[in-house]
């Protein structure tokens, strides 16, 4: 996973070739840039599982290839017309991107140990791993100002005559809608066993107490860290401020370049942190970690929910939500999981509760791989189809999409018959 995210997406380096001239490993030319055959080999595989399509036929193949490879020349051909026209993505908007990016990329693994074990598997580092993306995300952002500027100049536009069209000649590409709920929750975690705490804080302060005595941070990283990088000596290399989580840079805050920090606790476990370097906003770290598992038993939450079901008439569900969810995604959002249609859900024991749950009432616990759950349906929406006023937005988006498609495509008709361009069979 994460070497298609780093790797497969990235465009290709300007390099010199010769027209005509075909180069083993480049797929094609596109002006004075390459792109390189493993690059189409690798967003034709993620196309592939995007699709579901364990075992494409060979005209599958052939078309998926084909569509990959034309989206990649179109965006080398977009990215040289934006250095043309000098649009660029300051550092500050690559950086804020960047670490969203990471963030996001990071939240799709259990804990940081096994994102970093990830990484190290596919032959990264946590620095490395930082530069492939940043490329990445600097040519996405350029692209997209690049767009938003040619919308500017085409000032295309929807009418309400032409969304009332939409809805009386294309009123079968309206769907029907199932019957949805605005879900809220607040999501609780039991902790690991107080007995385990209490061991792993005192074998960090025991280590802590090595560090300070002289031993190698180094090596007690190696011998007693439960991540990836224990085998690096916990070294975790450079990495911009806002890329770890906040207790973690807290800690990182206080140091000074030698130093190493009291017992951290975060999401993924006990950490000890060393500060190797800083250079600005960048910073050079190793740690030890401790995993902490969470505990499996929910009994243990059994009063927390009591207290919370209990100022159900004198507190808000978003004001419960904000004071004891521990889903950072929702907690500030009143708790808000969006519109859902229970219909659509996979995990049964969730419909069956939706499907029963009076609206405002606080849903009786349940339990899942994320933790225990308290549900709260704000509203009910009926099926059925919906009128035109009710998707107009929906509609106006859908056309003025079309449009700016349409122009998009002309737009980059031109550019191909400006550019040198060469596929390589």
């Amino acid at each position: 996973m994460i070497a298609i995210l780093a790797l497969c997406l990235l465009g290709a380096t300007a390099q010199d070739s010769l027209p005509g001239q075909r180069v083993e490993g480049i797929a094609a030319v596109v002006g004075g840039e390459i792109i390189l055959r493993s690059d189409v080999d690798g967003l034709v595989d993620w196309e592939l599982q995007q699709r579901r399509v364990a075992s494409p036929d060979d005209s599958t193949l052939l078309a998926v290839r084909a569509e990959v490879l034309q989206q990649l020349i179109d965006d080398r051909l977009l990215l040289n017309y934006a250095r043309q026209e000098t649009v660029t993505a300051t550092a500050e908007e690559t950086e804020t991107s960047l670490q969203e990016r990471i963030e996001a990329i990071r939240a799709r693994f259990p804990s940081e140990s096994s994102f970093l074990a990830q990484l190290e598997a596919e032959g990264l580092d946590m620095a490395k791993f930082r530069e492939l993306q940043r490329r990445v995300i600097e040519e996405q952002l350029i692209k997209g100002k690049l767009q938003e500027k040619l919308r500017a100049q085409w000032r295309i536009q929807v009418t309400e005559s032409e969304v009332k069209r939409f809805c009386e000649e294309r009123a079968d590409e309206i769907p029907e809608t199932p019957a949805r709920v605005q879900l809220h929750h607040i999501l609780l975690k039991a902790g690991p066993p107080s007995e385990l705490l209490a061991a792993q804080d005192s074998l960090l302060q025991s280590l802590r107490a090595r560090a300070l005595a002289g031993e190698s941070f180094e090596d007690l990283a190696r011998q007693y860290s439960e991540d990836a990088s224990a085998a690096l000596g916990g070294d975790l290399g450079f990495f911009s401020r806002g890329t770890m989580v906040s207790e973690f840079e807290a800690a990182l805050e206080t140091l000074q370049p030698g130093q190493v920090s009291e017992v951290v606790e975060t999401r993924f476990g006990l950490h000890l942190v060393q500060l190797v370097a800083r250079e600005g906003d960048r910073f050079r770290a190793r740690h030890i970690i401790r995993v902490l598992p969470q505990s499996d038993d929910s009994a243990s939450l059994d009063p927390l929910i009591k207290e919370i079901t209990g100022q159900s008439d004198t507190a808000s569900f978003g004001e419960l939500a904000s004071r004891y969810s521990t889903d950072t995604a929702t907690k500030d959002k009143e708790g808000l999981l969006g519109v859902v249609a229970p219909s659509t859900l996979e995990a049964q024991p969730l419909v069956a509760l939706l499907d029963t749950l009076p609206e405002k009432t606080i849903s009786s616990p349940l339990s899942d791989q994320e933790g225990v759950h308290l549900y709260w349906i704000e509203s009910r929406l009926p099926a059925g189809k919906p009128s035109c006023d009710e998707i107009a937005p929906g509609i106006r988006d859908l056309l003025l999409s079309e449009k700016l498609e349409a122009r998009l495509q002309e737009f980059l008709a031109g550019l191909r018959a400006e550019t040198y361009i060469e596929v390589f069979r």
